[in-house]
Formats: structure tokens, sequence, C-alpha cells
């Protein structure tokens, strides 16, 4: 094969990489010595071509930056295409730099020019993979967790005053452990949890063992007692470990409750209202594969359906715009809506699938939507639905979340009330209630209460605005700060 034709074959691979973004092992996963299924290969072209797995990448910086106080964060991207937990990343990452700390957060895939810019423009220091993987492994969250070493080597040369190293339950926790231990043993362990293994896994849609679920929750204690500090991403995680930790090393001190805060970009926009004869678009964002159930997509694609039945005379069609959608698995995931949409007869819903997306595109869609929802069986938190919140865009979002949680403890009872959609239960046993319970909240918004909705969304978001300098929200800067 010539020369050219190899080139663009790595072109096009590579613009597949950045667009779709690689898939971790599982957000919800410990992670483990194995190599994660389903990843992407590391495959690079042009500047980042590197001929053998023992070449290096330039170091991060030269002069004495290395010298200053710093904190490294462990992910395996800067930009946020995954979602929730890179969304908290890089607020946490902005929040270290207005600390005063230099800061370096790892990448495991070539980031995008768009990530880079925004990473140099952010003051951010990207570290990526100094080796290219075997031939025949995936790129995977073991490249930090494990074998950090083999794939970041110079790490105590780019860092010679490290303080903290940040890791994220269950994803990267294991390496900041790891990197502390072997590598870094001054620098300090902080923690975020954003999982609760025994409410999550039981809707996943696929076997599971008792036993393994167990397990999950033992590793996340035996992580927070090895850290120095563990925090629980917003209310319903922080309250259910509170417990898990009772009898284990882990004490208030230790523990603390973080409060997320959506990033500018939310809440710079200023949405105007759709006028009655606009577009009916509805928006749902998170991933689809394998959390079908979990995230309520069954719920959701029975409810629209009927709702675009019920409101035909009245709407000119309605739209469901679903990010989330994954290439490789786009036909199960579009089987499994279709088959739902079908049982309720809603072949009037037309449904716009788009892969995950950054903050940019969620942005984006945001703008063309009039509603948005979050309907999952249950949630730790629900980033992403705070995210629409301070965009000002109405929004409904489950009652089984910590996202409801933190309106309830924050937001005044008629913002909540309007805001939070109560379930009949968690399991399938209540499904076809809760599918009418959706569909009376949906056509509420929609044909009845639209303008007043939209003018409470708008209070909403000044609310959410208000919340940037909420103790919670500053916790993790302060501690911080406390080190200096």
């Amino acid at each position: 094969m010539c020369l050219a034709v190899v080139v663009g074959i790595l072109s096009i691979a590579i613009g597949i990489y950045i667009k779709e973004g690689h898939s971790r092992a599982s957000e919800d996963k410990i992670p483990s010595n194995q190599v994660a299924s389903g990843e992407k290969r590391l495959q690079l072209s042009g500047d980042d071509q590197l001929p053998s797995g023992n070449n290096k990448l330039p170091k991060v910086q030269d002069g004495n930056e290395r010298n200053r106080r710093s904190v490294l964060f462990l992910n395996d991207e800067w930009g946020t295409s995954k979602g929730g937990i890179s969304s908290v990343n890089r607020q946490l990452a902005l929040q270290a730099r207005d600390a005063g700390y230099a800061v370096y957060v790892t990448v495991l895939g070539p980031p995008s020019d768009e990530d880079k810019k925004d990473a140099e423009d952010n003051g951010i220091k990207l570290i990526r993979a100094e080796t290219i993987p075997d031939i025949d492994q995936n790129i995977n969250l073991n490249m930090l967790n494990n074998a950090h070493q083999r794939y970041f080597p110079s790490l105590e040369k780019n860092m010679t005053n490290l303080d903290v190293i940040v890791g994220h339950v269950p994803i990267t926790s294991e390496g900041a452990l790891n990197i502390k231990q072997k590598r870094f043993p001054k620098a300090k362990v902080y923690l975020f949890t954003h999982v609760i293994p025994q409410d999550t896994d039981f809707h996943r849609g696929r076997s599971y063992k008792l036993g393994d679920i167990e397990t999950k929750v033992d590793t996340i204690i035996q992580q927070a007692e090895q850290a120095d500090l563990i925090f629980s991403v917003g209310p319903k995680v922080y309250k259910k470990f509170k417990n898990e930790f009772r009898g284990s090393e882990v004490n208030d001190n230790k523990h603390k409750e973080f409060i997320p805060i959506p990033d500018s970009s939310f809440f710079d926009l200023n949405l105007q209202p759709f006028a009655k004869d606009d577009a009916y678009e509805i928006l749902t964002v998170g991933r689809v594969s394998n959390v079908e159930n979990l995230k309520g997509y069954d719920i959701v694609a029975a409810a629209l359906g009927k709702v675009a039945t019920i409101s035909s005379s009245v709407m000119d069609g309605l739209l469901w715009r679903i990010r989330g959608i994954s290439e490789e698995n786009k036909d199960e995931s579009l089987a499994f809506i279709k088959k739902h949409l079908k049982s309720v007869n809603g072949n009037l819903l037309d449904i716009y699938p788009l892969q995950y997306g950054t903050q940019k595109l969620v942005t984006q869609d945001i703008q063309k939507s009039r509603l948005f929802l979050m309907p999952s069986r249950t949630e730790p938190f629900g980033m992403v639905g705070l995210e629409a919140m301070a965009a000002g865009i109405p929004v409904l979002v489950t009652a089984n979340s910590g996202l409801a949680d933190f309106l309830k403890e924050h937001f005044p009872k008629h913002m909540h009330d309007s805001m939070i959609v109560s379930k009949l239960g968690k399991t399938d046993i209540d499904t076809d209630a809760d599918i009418d319970i959706w569909v009376n909240r949906i056509t509420d918004v929609l044909l009845n209460k639209y303008s007043d909705t939209f003018d409470l969304a708008r209070q909403v978001k000044d609310k959410l605005t208000e919340m940037k300098s909420h103790p919670n929200s500053q916790i993790f800067e302060d501690e911080l700060k406390k080190l200096k």
C-alpha cells in the first residue's frame, strides 16, 4: 500500500477518534488490570506520529515552571465529550489554577485542536501518554491505573513539587493511589466519587452478581481510607457514602460534599422563548448503550410517543433530539428506542440520534429545544441536568436523582416542584404508571404552561448563578489553599 493511502487512512481514523471519543470502560466500574473492551485504538498521524513505542513526546514545560507547586488531575480527556466526570474534572482543574497552582491533566488519546487551545487559554498543561500501546491493545484507563510508569514515565521530570493528585472514583482513583505510592510519596491524594453502585447496577440491563456490587462498594471504602480527602459529588452520593463509611477509617473531617457548578458557556446562553408555531423539540443528553433502562430511555420513548399522538392536532410534529448514541452501538440503541415507541403506537414522533458531544455541542442542542428531560430510574447526581438549568431551558428531572435532592435543599418549593417528576418506584413494576406521569408533565409544559415554565426556568438560572460561591462548590479550592 502506498504511503499516501496509509496517511489518508490514519487521518480518517484519528478524525473519527476525536469526534466520537474513546469510550471509558464504564464509569461505575472499579478499574482492574484487564484491558477494557470496545475501546478505540490509539492511531497517530502528522505531528503526533511516533514510529516506535520507545519514542517520547516533548516535555510539557521548561524552565522554572516545573518547580511551581502543582496539582495533577488523572483523567482520560481534557474536553467534556464524556459528560459528568470530565465536566467536573475541568471545573476542579480551573479551581486549582485559581488557587495559584500549576495544573497538569493527563489525556490518553490525541487531544483535539479545540481541547489543546482551550487548555492553553486556561493555563492548563496537558500530559499525553508518551508511548504507543502495542498493536493488539487499546487505549484504556489501565494506562493510568496500573501501567502509568510505562505510558507516563516522565511525570517526575515534569513536576518536582507535586502537592496533590486528584483521581475520580471509579475511573482513576486506583491510579491516583498507585502514583502516590510508587512515585510521589509526599503528595496528597484527593478522590472524587461520582457513583453509587448499589443503586445503579440493578438497572444496567445486563447480568450482574450481588457480590460484584458489594465488591465495588468495598473497594470505594478502601480507596477512601487510603486517600487524604474524599469528596462525594452531590448530596445523594454524599449521604449514601456517609452511611457506608460507618465503621471505617473515613470520618466527617475526611469526607466532604462537593457541589459542581456548570461551565460558564451554559450560564452565558441567553435563551428566548419559542413561539407557538415554532418547532417542538425535546432534548435528552447521556450515554444510551448498555444503560437504556438505567437512564429511563424506555420510559421517555414511550412517553414522548404518547405525547406526539396526543398533541398531533396542536403541534406540527414533535422531535426527540437524542444526544448520546454511539456509532458502534447505534443499531442496538435505536432498536431499543423504536421498540418502546412501537409499544404505544408512537409513530408520529420523529427522532434525531446524535453522538455524545462536548459542552459546545450540548449548548447548541439546548438552544434548539423547548424542554430538557432527565428520566433516569436512578441517578447519583445528574450534571447534564444542572448544565441545562444553568442555560435557562425548562427542565424535568427524575425524583430519584442527586440533582432532585440538590434542588430540594437549595431552591424554593415552587421552583423544585416545577422541575422534579415524582416516580412511583425504581423497579419496572410501576413503569406504565411512570410513563403516564411523564406524559402529563411533558404535555403540561409544552401545551399549557410553556410561558410560565420558561419564566421560572430563568429564575432557576439566576438562583443557580448565586450558587457559584456556595461553600460546597468552593470546598476543593479552599482545601488547596490550606496547603499553601
